[in-house]
C-alpha cells in the first residue's frame, strides 16, 4: 500500500448529517467556466478525505488553496497528535487504513486571473497535489 493516498473534491456546498455522514452538493466538474475574470464564487467548498498506511506517521499536515495568480491560503491542519491517533485506532482496530477528513466551506472566493484552483496537502517534507479546479472565461461566440 501506498504511505498516503489523498483526494479533493469541489463543490458548492457541504452538509453534515445528523447520522454522521456528510451530503456534498453541486459538485464542480475539473473545468469551470465564468462570463468573465475577475470572478467570484458566492460559495466554495472542498471536501478532502485522507488515507495513511497505519505504520506511516508523517506528522503534522496542513491543507492549502493554491490560486491561479499564486496566492496561497490556508484552509486547515491536521495536527500530529491527530494523525497519531488516527494510525494508532487503525493500528488497534487491525484497519487497513487511517482516515482523516477535513471539510472547508469559503464564501465569496475571488478568482482574479483564469487557471488552476490546487487543493495542496503539506507534510514536513512533502507535497501533494490532491484537487485541481480550472476556471476559464466562457469562450465569446
Amino acid at each position: 500500500m501506498q504511505q498516503l493516498m489523498a483526494i479533493s473534491v469541489f463543490c458548492e456546498d457541504i452538509r453534515e448529517e445528523k447520522k454522521g455522514t456528510d451530503t456534498l452538493v453541486g459538485i464542480y466538474p475539473d473545468n469551470v467556466n465564468v462570463p468573465k475574470i475577475p470572478c467570484a464564487f458566492p460559495r466554495l467548498a472542498l471536501y478532502t478525505r485522507v488515507h495513511l498506511n497505519p505504520s506511516y506517521n508523517p506528522g503534522e499536515m496542513s491543507l492549502f488553496l493554491r490560486m491561479p495568480d499564486g496566492y496561497e491560503a490556508k484552509l486547515t491542519t491536521f495536527p500530529k497528535e491527530l494523525v497519531e491517533k488516527a494510525t494508532a485506532d487503525a493500528n488497534t482496530a487491525s484497519g487497513p487504513i487511517a482516515g482523516l477528513v477535513s471539510r472547508a466551506v469559503a464564501g465569496s472566493l475571488r478568482v482574479q486571473q483564469a487557471g488552476r484552483i490546487v487543493a495542496i496537502l503539506r507534510s514536513a517534507t512533502d507535497e501533494y497535489i490532491i484537487g485541481s479546479l480550472n476556471v476559464q472565461q466562457t469562450p465569446k461566440g
